[in-house]
């Protein structure tokens, strides 16, 4: 394969001008990869870091929202409660309970 490939090739096959890891050049471009590599390495770790952040507050969230609820259930079952005995009070007192009917007797 002698032939020139561009104007600054000087005709000698392509892999020759490359060095594959026995001087500096090569050494360098294998440090470079090296670094990148671990540069995506962190990269992905920092993401599943994150991801593991993002999903422990997404639990801690959900956690109080269902206390809040239950909270709140709590409270309504005991004003529930509360009308019901008051209710029950009525009706064992003959006390009416609509107060339109009420106006209308005076």
């Amino acid at each position: 394969m002698g032939g020139r490939i561009n104007d600054y090739d000087d005709g000698a096959e392509v892999n020759d001008h490359f060095d594959h890891g026995g001087g500096g050049g090569g050494s360098s471009a294998y440090a470079a990869a090296a670094e990148l590599a671990a540069a995506e390495r962190a990269a992905a770790k920092e993401r599943e870091e994150e991801k593991r952040r993002l999903q422990v507050e997404m639990r801690r969230r959900e956690q109080e929202l269902l206390e809040r609820i239950k909270k709140q259930q709590r409270e309504l079952d005991s004003v529930k409660q509360e009308k019901t005995k008051v209710t029950n009070a009525q009706h064992d007192y003959n006390i009416p309970t609509d107060f339109g009917l009420l106006c209308c007797l005076f």
